[in-house]
């Protein structure tokens, strides 16, 4: 596909101000007769790269783990130390997690037999 005239500055700091006053892509597609993707790299130029402390969301996208990285350690240690079943070291160490997912989580630990 071909390229458009270029923006003139005139042009660059109008999309700048539209997306800076809470307009959508768009809306400003609309109201310039722009590509969006030319407004995207003009609002991204400006703004800079963004991440999601930026936006206020946790640092972790996707769904929670079952087991913390303490509890994952703490059953691993505890069952490559001793003879347990999985229904024990989610009762002694009360892990909110069922009893099917300790069991995974174990039997994917390499140096354990399980």
């Amino acid at each position: 596909m071909g390229r458009g005239k270029a923006l003139s500055k005139e042009e660059h700091w109008w999309i700048v101000g539209l997306a800076d006053a809470g307009l959508l892509l768009h809306e400003i597609e609309r109201r310039t007769g722009r590509a969006r993707t030319s407004l995207r790299r003009v609002v991204a130029e400006e703004r800079g790269p963004q991440t999601d402390t930026d936006t206020g969301k946790a640092g972790n996208a996707g769904r929670q783990a079952d087991l913390s990285e303490r509890e994952t350690r703490l059953l691993v240690r505890a069952a490559a130390t001793g003879a347990h079943t999985a229904t024990e070291l989610k009762s002694k160490y009360g892990c909110k997690a069922s009893v099917r997912m300790v069991q995974r989580m174990l039997h994917d630990v390499y140096f354990l037999v399980w």
